[in-house]
Formats: structure tokens, sequence, C-alpha cells
């Protein structure tokens, strides 16, 4: 019987879905105040349609793309219309909200209301897009519909364009409220039809009615609930917008997403912005609303193609790039991180990074010129010498290095000093610049010593008027201190390709021939010739087998110990020998100036800085006493540009405490480069390394700068303790130096000390440590561990 009821009140309830307008079955008030919180929380539109896909309440947030052209026509009306009504149809057909692309090409999104398996009306969203509008397909449609082609072209570019996974978000939210919906309608069927009964059966029961209310109380409180639940979400939707936009808004570094375009074959070749942030607009004085919608190429129309090349590999392989870009418009350099957020997204993250750049601009212009004169220095010139040897085999052109070094240099310091010194170098580099072409290059390698490169040589006896001019230019006479100077210069020659086929053959042959110059007498150019080769020949086949040798790690390292006064050995020096697999153990007397004359003294160099590093920390974690490493920098070591890269990276790699590190260079070479000395010198001290200045005393230091040096340590040069035991003037000057570096707060080290006397003279000193034969001979790191155990016994 009860089964029977039921079976009537279900098809009452389907005969009264039939016969009832979508507006008696919904509460349309209820449904208005969530379209418009739902498109002003989300910044979509929104609109509730019935089944014709007429609208039943008032669109919400609807674009002027919309309002005030697709739908003002009959035509453009029908359309949205069925594509509102298909729309809804899909969704009801499949159960779930539908995402589909409306007539005019916008993305809309449908959730249907249903009654009891019927569709009923359509809550619809959307007025968006996922990507910018092509505008040829726009013109199109507008003369289809009937509008004016510009506006409406206009119209769309202000659609907004949305990410697919925020429109399905949007769409489940929709979603839900239709579920909602579909069931209040249905309960409101049910309450009809119940109250369709009552009326019938008033007068026989009143226990009908009470129930009725009962129901109608109880679908009123699940509305209630349900509206509750779905404004909670809309607030923590909004809240959610409104940190990312937070965030967006005042990130320090600038930011812009942006569009790919790309060509027919599929090549990355512009891209549009989407949205830019505040620190994107204070960055680069572009306004948002004015370049949305635009391509970098519009509003960077003479932007370098590199750029938008390297912008395009990322594009294609989604990989993170980060580079340096300099806008020329602004005048300003930007570090750039770009990358692909999403398929079809390009973002960049960048922040003004100019200070730093030109700061690093500096310091590379410091490192590839010299100090003094401005000139280009030895790494820069090779670095021209080997691009113009290859524009020579290009051109079939020929190229002359010429070596220049100022006759009697040494005698103008001892006489007029080395500020003196220091302005002739300055005046002779003018004059050499100002003699030469442009396109030559002049460069000051060290000293007196000067290299140039002439290029486009047709025919050899071109270059004779050339180093003629140089050398009237050079031998100008030089008014100084109200005197006149005369100055005079020997040149060597080398030409490309007859006389070598690359920059260091060049190099070394040039300047071969200039000291055979020096030989004939001041003033003299000499050209290099073949019988000058013998001891060249001797030069590279010593650079072969250097190099093989440092591949092969053929060196090993000896020890020497330094002790402090009361013999206790304090620390040792690192001496490097050259196991030669054919000729046994060479000294390096015969193998270190080949290295330094081809540069491969850089790599052995760091070879025995990484070594004896490796070796010192392991004497500590063996337990032996703690003790100083020594290592000597060569002087083209000491010159090369990653020098402080490579002792931070050996100190971190290798555990050494730094201040357990010593670096020694020689009086020389400090003195090479004054200014440049002292920044690097500071900078390894602030790191924890500690100085010693070698060979003490036989260089030309100014005290000026041994007291501007951060030196920690003065190394005696072993040729004054030698002569201490036969020439007074010997220990005279040890007595002088030791006094000097005393007075500096200097600790003072004596190399070579080798006999009794010499001890015994240092001792009376008080010299701070010693070195030499008379402790001990240069050992491997096996003999330097049980010196160091017998100390522990």
């Amino acid at each position: 019987m009860k089964n029977k009821m039921q079976s009537k009140n279900n098809a009452a309830n389907e005969r009264e879905v039939s016969k009832t307008n979508l507006t008696n079955l919904i509460d349309i008030d209820f449904l208005q105040k969530f379209q418009d919180d739902f498109a002003k929380g989300v910044g979509l539109a929104s609109v509730t349609v019935d089944l014709e896909g007429n609208p039943v309440t008032k669109p919400s947030s609807f674009t002027r793309f919309c309002m005030d052209y697709t739908q003002t026509t009959k035509c453009g009306g029908k359309r949205c219309a069925e594509s509102h009504r298909k729309g809804g149809e899909e969704a009801a057909r499949t159960g779930k909200p539908v995402i589909y692309q409306c007539h005019a090409g916008l993305i809309d999104f449908a959730a249907p209301i249903m009654l009891n398996g019927q569709l009923i009306g359509t809550i619809l969203g959307g007025q968006i897009l996922t990507t910018p509008p092509e505008e040829e397909k726009y013109r199109r449609f507008a003369k289809e519909i009937g509008v004016i082609p510009d506006e409406y072209v206009e119209a769309v570019k202000e659609v907004r364009i949305v990410s697919k996974e925020s429109i399905e978000a949007a769409a489940n939210v929709l979603y839900i409220v239709a579920n909602s919906m579909s069931r209040t309608s249905y309960q409101q069927i049910k309450l009809k039809a119940v109250v369709t009964q009552s009326e019938r059966k008033l007068q026989q029961t009143d226990e009908g009615l009470v129930a009725v209310q009962e129901n109608l109380m109880a679908s009123q409180d699940e509305l209630r609930q349900q509206f509750e639940n779905l404004k909670k979400q809309a607030i923590a939707l909004e809240e959610s917008q409104q940190r990312y936009r937070s965030l967006f808004d005042n990130m320090i570094n600038g930011f812009a997403l942006h569009d790919i375009i790309c060509d027919e074959s599929g090549k990355p070749v512009d891209y549009r912005f989407l949205s830019v942030n505040p620190a994107f607009e204070r960055l680069t004085g572009l306004k948002g609303d004015k370049i949305l919608g635009k391509t970098v190429m519009e509003i960077h129309p003479n932007i370098e193609p590199y750029w938008i090349e390297e912008y395009g590999k990322v594009a294609l392989t989604g990989q993170p790039h980060s580079m340096i870009k300099y806008a020329r418009e602004l005048g300003r350099y930007y570090e750039v991180e770009a990358y692909c957020p999403e398929p079809g997204k390009f973002a960049v993250h960048f922040l003004d990074c100019t200070e730093r750049f030109k700061h690093h601009e500096k310091m590379e212009h410091m490192a590839y010129h010299d100090a003094l004169t401005d000139l280009p220095n030895r790494y820069l010139f090779r670095d021209r010498l080997q691009n113009a040897l290859v524009r020579a085999v290009g051109s079939n052109q020929k190229l002359a290095v010429i070596m220049l070094d100022l006759d009697d240099f040494k005698l103008i310091n001892d006489t007029l000093g080395h500020f003196a010194g220091d302005e002739l170098l300055k005046v002779i580099g003018e004059r050499l610049r100002s003699s030469l072409r442009a396109e030559d290059v002049v460069s000051r390698v060290g000293g007196d010593e000067f290299i140039i490169l002439l290029e486009n040589i047709k025919n050899i006896d071109n270059i004779t008027p050339i180093t003629e001019k140089i050398i009237q230019a050079v031998e100008k006479p030089w008014h100084y201190n109200q005197k006149m100077h005369n100055i005079t210069c020997s040149l060597g020659v080398s030409v490309f390709p007859s006389d070598g086929q690359d920059a260091d053959v060049l190099l070394k042959q040039a300047d071969l021939a200039m000291y055979k110059g020096k030989e004939l007498g001041n003033g003299c150019c000499q050209h290099y010739h073949f019988d000058m080769g013998a001891q060249v020949s001797r030069r590279v086949e010593m650079e072969a087998e250097l190099r093989i040798a440092i591949e092969e790690e053929q060196f090993i390292l000896y020890y020497q110990p330094q002790v402090d006064f009361n013999g206790c050995i304090v620390g040792v020096e690192a001496l490097v020998r050259w196991q030669h697999p054919g000729r046994g153990m060479i000294p390096p007397m015969e193998f270190i100036p080949a290295a330094e004359e081809s540069g491969l003294i850089t790599k052995l160099g760091e070879w025995v800085l990484q070594t004896a590093c490796r070796q010192a920390k392991k004497w500590q974690d063996d337990g032996l006493p703690p003790i100083y490493m020594a290592v000597n920098l060569s002087a083209r070591q000491f010159h090369q540009q990653n020098l402080l890269q490579v002792i931070s990276q050996t100190i971190e790699q290798s555990g050494l405490d730094p201040q357990r590190l010593i670096l020694e260079i020689t009086e020389t070479v400090a003195m090479k480069s004054a200014e440049y000395t002292t920044q690097v010198l500071q900078t390894l001290r602030s790191m924890g390394v500690q100085i010693a200045l070698d060979d003490f005393g036989i260089g030309y230091s100014s005290l000026l700068y041994l007291k501007k040096f951060p030196v920690n340590l003065l190394k005696i040069d072993r040729s004054f303790i030698q002569d201490i035991d036969t020439e007074p003037e010997g220990g005279s000057i040890a007595r002088a130096i030791l006094g000097l570096a005393k007075n500096l707060q200097y600790t003072v080290v004596a190399e070579g000390v080798e006999t009794v006397e010499q001890l015994n003279f240092l001792k009376k000193l008080q010299c701070d440590q010693m070195q030499g034969y008379i402790f001990s001979k240069p050992l491997p790191s096996a003999g330097i561990t049980e010196l160091l155990l017998t100390m522990l016994r």
C-alpha cells in the first residue's frame, strides 16, 4: 500500500516538473545574490538560463564584448542562446560541469540544474579566454553578426585570460550550487505535491498539515546551511586570491608573465604580456595598462635578436635559464631568470644589477689591463693575438708581433726613482698608441716590456716603416723635472706564418729576436730568423714534456722544515720535483722557467697548492703537531685572473684551516704592480691566509709599499745568509733586514742556513724562524711525518 502511494506521488512530481516554470522552482533572489558574489569573487561572468537558453537571472559581471556587441544583434543573441542551450544539455547528459567554447570563441562552463532526472535550467559562467584572441577571427565574426569589426576586436582584447586550472575550479563551484538547486527544487515539488494532497485532506486531519510544515522547515534549514557553506567557500577563495595578489604585488623582483607566440613551424618568435607586478613597473618604467596584450617586440622593437633566441631556448626546452640583460633604452643591466610555469606560458623574474655589473666590469677591466698605463695586459693581448691569427688564416694575410723593451730602464728607476719610472712608462704607452693604427694592439706585459700586434700585413717590407716610426716615437726626448732625458728601445719582430703558426711561438720568437737585438746595442730592431730557433726548439720540447707531465702527474712534493729559535719545527715549505720517466728526478731550476714562459706554471702551481694543502690536513688529522704549510706562488700564477677563486676552492676542498697556509711571493713580483698586489693580498688576508715576502733584500722594495702590503713574514734571501761566513757586509745586511722587520712587526724567516756560524749569528739576532740544510734537506711527506713523530716522543 505504501509503495503504491509512493509511485503515485512520484508520478505527480514528474507531471508538476513538466508544467512548472524554472522561476517557480528555485529561489531567484538567492541565486542572483550568489551569482553576483561569485562573479565579484573570482572575476568571471555568470548567468542562469532556462531550457531554451534564455536568462532567468540578471547577468553578473558580463563583459563589454558580450553585453555591448555579441548579444545586441539578433544573430548574435540567437547564437548565444543556442550555445547556452547546448552547454546545458551536454552538462545534463554527462552529469558533470562542462567547459566549452561558445559560438563567439570565448570559454564558458555550464552546471545543470536537474529535477528528478530532468534538466530544468543551467547555471553558466565564463566569458574568458585561455590564450590571447586572434584578431582576424573576430573581425570575420563581427561581420557575420553585424557589428563594427575594430570596436569588436578592441572589446575582445579586454576579455580576461585565465588558466585552465582556474576555470575548472570555478566550474566545480557552480556545479556544487547547481546540485544544491536541484535538490532544493525537487524538495519544493515534493512539498507542493504534499501541500496539494494536504489541502484535499485538510478537513479530515490536521496531522497532514503539521507534517507538511515540518518538511518545509527542514528544507529551509538545509538550504540555509548549504548557502552558508557556499559563502564560506567563496570567502576562502577570495582570501586565497588576496594572498596571491599581495605576494605578487610586494615582490622585490620584477615579474612578467607572457603567452608564447610561435611561427608555423612551432618555433617561439615573440611573447605577449599577460601580467606584470608593481616591481616590474618600477624597475622598467613601463606601466602594465600600457603593455598588457602587447608583445615584447612591440614594446622593444630594437631588442637584440640574441635575447629572443635565449627566450626561445627556454620556451622550447622548458629548462630555466639565468642571464644578464642590458636594456639599452633604460641604460640598465638586469639579472634575468626565465622559465615556463606551464605549457604555452613564459615567465621572467628580474632584478636591477647595474651597479654590481658595472663593478664587475671595472674589476674585469682591471684584470685585463695594466694598472699603470691602462693598456691591455698579457692575458688580453694573447686573446687578441689568437683571434687575429684566426682572421689572418681566413684572409690569407700576414701579421707581426713586436716585442719592445726600454734600454737601461733600471737606470731610470735607480737614479730618478720608481715614480719617475712609472711616469715614463705611461708616456711610452701614449706614444705607442698615437704612432700606430687604430686596429693595432699595444700591450704592456710587465716592467718596461711592451708587445705590439700588427694585422693586415701584405708584405714583410711593410713592417720596417712601422718599426722605424715606433722607434722614433719612443726615442723622442723625455722631459722630467725640468731636465731632458734620452730614451732608447730594442725591438724584436716575428711574423705569421713564416716564423710561427700559433700565439705562443710568435711571442717567444719575438722575445728572442728582441734580446738578440739588445746584444747588438741599444735602439736596434731585430727580426726573428731560423738560427735563433735552437733555444726555442728546446723550450718547445720542454713545454711538450711538461704538458704530459702535468697530465700524468709526474711531479712530487718535497718539504723542507722551518724551525723556530728553539729548533722546533713550526712549518714546512712545499718544493716541487719532476720525476721524469726517462731522465729521473729533475730539479725545479731546469723546468720552472719553461713552465713560467709557457704558462703551464698556472696548472702546475694549482696542483702544488692542492697537494700541499691536502698533505697538511692529513698530518693534522693524523694527530701530528700543528705546523704551517708554505707554498710559493709564481709571478704568472700570482697574476692569473682566477687566483683567489682557486685558493678559496682549494682551502674548502682540502678542509685545511686557512690560518695554517702561508703563500709566498717574491719581492720582485709584489712590486711589479703594487696596487694589484695590495688588493690581492688584502683579500687573501681576509680569508685567513698568511703572506710571506720571499727573497727579501734582492729586489727594490719601497719602504712605503712594504708598509702597505699586508704581509705576515719576511724571508731573508739565502745570498745574505751565505755571505755571513765570508763577507762582513753580508752580516750587516742581514742585521739591517732583521731590524727593519722587527720594527714593522713582521716574523722573519732566514733561508739557506747551512753552517753553525750562520745559525749562531741568527740566534744572536733573535731571528724568529730558520730554514736550511743544517736542520734538514727537503724530504718527501713520509720523512716529515717521521720528524713530527719525533717531536711527540
